[in-house]
């Protein structure tokens, strides 16, 4: 009468395709955080950096055919660097402009939603970071939020995705 959401796998290339299996086997869902390379020259969102020629549908097919279970992902990101923090530290990739950061999340987001075993996604963040970093121990101070740490959202993608929500 539970729920299982599983470990929340740190991207798809971490772990051998047996563990994949085993969480599919006793987990509902699995859970995955993911930062993928948007290339908006192309219109396409790739697996991760490192594999700049795997489609991530079929990196998220792949995942699939292992777990044979609803993937849900957890947690996902672009930042901008034209948010006035310096985005030195923490994962994804860095756009120009928010307005580019805008197209590869929608890029993205529509890629989630139109796969059919993907039940949903989290987004990674409500509120930017703080531009000194969290703590010393963990330094992050990146423009993940839809609003700064003013609470002054950021028009285009909120915009965006009140419109792909709808």
């Amino acid at each position: 009468n539970h729920l299982v959401l599983g470990a929340r796998f740190a991207g798809m290339r971490g772990a051998n395709p047996l563990v994949w299996e085993i969480a599919g086997k006793y987990c509902d869902l699995v859970t995955l955080n993911m930062y993928p390379w948007a290339d908006l020259e192309r219109n396409v969102v790739l697996n991760d950096a490192y594999s700049k020629h795997e489609n991530v549908r079929d990196a998220f097919e792949r995942v699939y055919g292992w777990v044979k279970r609803p993937l849900l992902v957890t947690e996902w990101s672009f930042p901008a660097l034209d948010s006035g923090l310096p985005c030195t530290y923490g994962a994804g990739q860095r756009f120009r402009t928010q307005k580019e950061r805008t197209q590869a999340t929608e890029l993205f987001a529509k890629t989630m939603l139109a796969t059919p075993f993907i039940i949903g996604y989290d987004y990674f963040m409500w509120v930017d970071e703080p531009a000194l970093g969290i703590s010393a121990a963990f330094p992050e101070n990146t423009n993940y939020g839809l609003t700064n740490d003013e609470g002054e959202i950021y028009p285009e993608i909120t915009e965006m995705f009140t419109r792909l929500h709808r």
